[in-house]
């Protein structure tokens, strides 16, 4: 049994010394764990007579902090209760990250000052073992262990001063997430303050548990979950394989990013799986049609309302989607398609993490992730005075540009084959598809993407009577040239036509005009917005090709 007295403290000295020189010693007289924490600093090349400086600089330090959000915003109240009770007694506090960064400092400003001088004792500084040699921080995180580290027990001289008591912050999952520690003079040492410690850390740890959990219900009951990963996503070219390599970077950071791409290349899905591969996994998945919110209340569906705000309103309130969101990713679709007003609010809370519902007198900080999604061209949208300036450049930090199916062809044989999985386990045993019809696919542009391909393939699946897809199951607009004469499949292959001239329509063609209807189901305003001409045109054209679009609503 070792006690912290001037007798231990003595043959502490001895040991040490003895270490450094490389000369024998009793090794009983120090405690084991302390004993191969010093042979460990040794092995680390640690000074024992002056501390490693090892400071982030702001840059990481913001990052840290991000990334540490909730650590931060549970532990901190814990940690002004703990300052609360030894104020004035020469102790502070330190919550650390799992790699033994400091993230957060309270305690008198005598001893913070102190340490600032004598050990780098700053929020970015680094008291891992490797840096910092024993001590209670990193020796805990080491370990894995609550621990007091005291007086001469530290490896380097100018923390020999002091007593460190620290226990280890866990996640649900019982990994070391952090660490919370305290520090006073040794001479003031108390035989509670580590039971202190231990209970805080607990306290902690229980919170980040049961916040965690709310977060996965909410996500549960409210639908709010992301089902989809990297690995859902199907392509091996080379284009969508440099998006996916960049999109798994990029998930591993916090800051906002714009996915851009047409209609049906499959925004969502990576928006889903970015979140799936982050830091935010464990909380909300929470996406947003930007362009489907009701004009007079989406300010109150994003950040939420006091009761009583307006007529009709809950009695209680009602949380907004970004409130929902709290610890999680906010997916806003369609973002190009938010009025002006909206954008404001929008932009306010970008900048300073914090909503405040409708009627609401005080605001309410937010941990959220935000990616954001268009098939607009916003820096056109900026240049029309459409979408604001400043709000695009703040969503624009990571920007992901997902390509069109028409330029990914060597994807479709794999997407097809998927899609015949995944839409046919209800009827045929084992469907595939005719050489033929990968002919008629290669030709066609795709315009609606690869949730044209589904849906072509899914209709096929339904009028097929056999067991494989022919080109008789497609429809018309695939297998017919603009003049109806011949199958395209009977046609010798040709380029692709580049997708400016698809989207403006300088070929009239009507295999177009009969793919937009498919895929606006028959919204003639839609589809003239997707073929690049006026609605008044578009009749004329469909009047010419005797088109009726009546039949795709």
């Amino acid at each position: 049994m070792f006690r912290f007295d001037a007798a231990y403290g003595d043959a502490l000295k001895t040991a040490w010394s003895h270490l450094l020189s490389g000369a024998r010693f009793d090794e009983t007289t120090v405690r084991p764990t302390i004993l191969a924490s010093w042979k460990r600093s040794l092995h680390y090349g640690v000074n024992p007579h002056r501390m490693k400086i090892a400071i982030l600089n702001k840059a990481d330090i913001r990052e840290r902090v991000g990334k540490n959000e909730q650590l931060i915003k549970v532990g901190n109240p814990y940690m002004k209760k703990m300052y609360s009770i030894v104020e004035g007694s020469g102790f502070y506090l330190m919550l650390c990250d799992k790699d033994g960064i400091v993230l957060d400092l309270i305690g008198d400003s005598d001893i913070i000052e102190e340490g600032r001088e004598t050990s780098n004792l700053v929020v970015g500084a680094n008291r891992s073992e490797p840096y910092a040699g024993t001590n209670a921080i990193g020796t805990c995180l080491t370990t894995g262990e609550a621990i007091q580290v005291w007086g001469d027990e530290h490896f380097v001289a100018s923390n020999k001063k002091y007593c460190c008591c620290c226990g280890p912050i866990r996640s649900k999952d019982g990994e070391i997430i952090g660490c919370l520690n305290l520090t006073g003079l040794k001479e003031r040492v108390h035989a509670h303050t580590l039971g202190m410690v231990i209970c805080a850390v607990d306290g902690i740890s229980k919170e980040l548990k049961m916040r965690t959990a709310y977060s996965k219900l909410i996500g549960k009951v409210g639908g709010f979950t992301a089902h989809y990963t990297f690995e859902d996503i199907i392509g091996k070219s080379a284009t969508i394989t440099q998006v996916l390599d960049f999109s798994r970077r990029a998930a591993k950071s916090s800051s906002n990013i714009l996915i851009m791409g047409e209609s049906g290349t499959g925004k969502e899905l990576v928006a889903h799986a970015i979140h799936n591969s982050s830091s935010y996994a464990s909380g909300p998945f929470v996406a947003i049609n930007c362009g489907a919110l009701p004009i007079g209340l989406i300010e109150s569906e994003l950040f939420g309302y006091e009761g009583g705000t307006f007529t009709g309103a809950n009695k209680t309130g009602n949380p907004g989607k970004f409130e929902l969101a709290d610890g999680g990713t906010i997916f806003l679709d369609e973002i190009g398609d938010m009025p002006l007003n909206t954008q404001a609010s929008l932009l306010r809370v970008i900048q300073t993490k914090e909503i405040v519902r409708l009627g609401a007198k005080y605001s309410k900080h937010i941990n959220v992730r935000i990616i954001a999604a268009t098939n607009k061209n916003l820096p056109n949208e900026v240049r029309d005075k459409n979408f604001r300036e400043d709000l695009y450049y703040r969503l624009n930090v990571i920007t992901l540009n997902i390509p069109p199916l028409r330029e990914r062809e060597e994807d479709i044989y794999d997407l097809a084959e998927r899609f015949v999985r995944t839409k046919d386990s209800f009827k045929h045993a084992e469907p595939s598809i005719a050489p033929e019809v990968y002919a008629i696919f290669k030709q066609y542009p795709w315009p609606g993407n690869v949730r044209e391909l589904e849906n072509v393939i899914e209709r096929a699946l339904n009028i097929a009577e056999g067991d494989t897809i022919r080109p008789e199951h497609l429809p018309d607009y695939l297998r017919l040239p603009a003049n109806g004469e011949h199958p395209i499949a009977y046609i010798s292959p040709e380029p692709l036509t580049p997708p400016e001239e698809h989207l403006n329509l300088k070929n009239k063609s009507r295999s177009m005009i009969l793919s937009s209807l498919q895929n606006t189901d028959g919204n003639i305003k839609k589809a003239a917005e997707l073929l690049g001409i006026s609605r008044r045109t578009l009749y004329r054209k469909m009047e010419k090709y005797k088109i009726n679009y009546a039949d795709y609503r």
